[in-house]
């Protein structure tokens, strides 16, 4: 990840004990503004090594260390930061933070998907980060005002049942239960559709607590949530049918309710205006 500040640099005429300030071994000693904690990650990257083994960059420094890399003309590994700082680990752990970072670095990419991964966070989990005191009010009222719209379009996917019901392979247990008459209590949730109907614990135990969850955390794994899962599936064995088959389909189903919302989610638009490329 080469730099044509240090290509340049190398390539002028090396100053003798005369004219350098520091000399060490016999060489001249460059003085740089930024610190260790910086300048050898950044100098790590320089390194061939570094495309098969990168090394590992600290969220507390990656600001800076993208700062350096801008200021010395190091395009790759200004690439390479920016996917260091929407990594996995740091999505899931600290996604506000990724996304405070992402706004003052004005790596549009790299904050909308922060954005979204924010969006797993209930409103009560959200910590204060020494980053927020940066950014603008713009930042936070766009950020909320993202939030608001994807909780919209989250909760239009799950009051949609005819989606849910209305498939031509759907064989989930709570839609095809024979014993709705007798065991299950059978309900027919759709107007359009009146012969369509489920088992009452589906609606009840799953549906009815996916949506107040996706109030708080409107994102797709909401729906996958293991204790939403086990709660349902519990009342199912109240059902032969249903408690034999309700854990495997609720498995099965929650991944395509999953892909619904994250879909519906990824079409949401939010003009910004501080940071014009960030939100379209």
């Amino acid at each position: 990840m080469a730099s044509t500040f240090f290509e340049g640099m190398f390539a002028l005429p090396q100053a003798n004990g005369d004219n350098c300030d520091t000399m060490r071994d016999g060489l001249c000693i460059v003085p740089m503004e930024e610190n260790a904690k910086t300048l050898d990650p950044l100098l790590r990257l320089c390194h061939p090594s570094s495309i098969n083994d990168p090394p590992i960059l600290e969220l507390d420094v990656i600001q800076s260390i993208f700062n350096a890399a801008n200021k010395y003309s190091m395009e790759a590994a200004e690439f390479f930061i920016l996917r260091a700082l929407v990594c996995t680990r740091y999505l899931e752990k600290e996604p506000l933070r990724v996304f405070a970072i992402a706004c003052l670095l004005k790596a549009g990419k790299e904050a909308r998907i922060a954005a979204t991964a924010t969006l797993a966070l209930a409103d009560e989990d959200m910590v204060y980060i020494p980053e927020l005191q940066l950014l603008s009010g713009a930042d936070h009222f766009y950020l909320q005002k993202y939030r608001k719209a994807c909780t919209n379009r989250a909760r239009d996917v799950a009051n949609d049942l005819s989606w849910m019901i209305i498939r031509p392979d759907n064989n989930d247990i709570w839609y095809i239960c024979t014993q709705t008459a007798t065991t299950c209590d059978y309900i027919c949730p759709l107007e359009d559709y009146p012969e369509e109907g489920v088992a009452a614990w589906w609606l009840i135990d799953y549906i009815g607590p996916c949506k107040q969850a996706l109030e708080k955390t409107p994102a797709g794994k909401t729906v996958k949530a293991y204790e939403l899962l086990v709660a349902a599936a519990q009342v199912a064995k109240n059902c032969p049918d249903c408690g034999m088959y309700g854990a495997k389909d609720l498995a099965a189903f929650s991944r395509i309710f999953c892909e619904r919302i994250d879909e519906a989610i990824a079409k949401v638009l939010v003009s910004r205006i501080s940071i014009e490329e960030i939100w379209h």
